[in-house]
């Protein structure tokens, strides 16, 4: 079994999976808004989400949500703190150390 990791150290998907409830639709809306509000509501500030439409069988997480990303980012760039949080890969310690100084 592989070490676990921390959200931050996987890279944010390229695009949105099929299942993404950030997906827009033939209208242009979320696919699956209800689920979408409850990934805003439990990582906003707290965490990133796993995408997972692309865990292996195996159940690893290989990637970060793309449609949660994206939303998380706009708003963060809004309030000046769009720094803190990036699409590559980051080891745990450079956040703590781009958070805290």
């Amino acid at each position: 079994m592989n070490e676990s990791k921390h959200s931050c150290e996987l890279p944010v998907m390229k695009g949105h999976c099929k299942t993404c409830p950030f997906k827009r639709n033939e209208q242009g809306f979320w696919q699956n808004p209800e689920l979408a509000e409850k990934v805003i509501s439990r990582t906003l500030f707290k965490g990133q989400q796993i995408c997972h439409g692309t865990e292996g069988d195996n159940r690893e997480p290989t990637h970060r949500c793309r449609g949660s990303y994206d939303y998380n980012k706009f708003l963060y760039d809004c309030m000046g703190m769009g720094n803190l949080i990036s699409e590559e890969a980051m080891p745990i310690e450079k956040l703590s150390e781009k958070v805290f100084g």
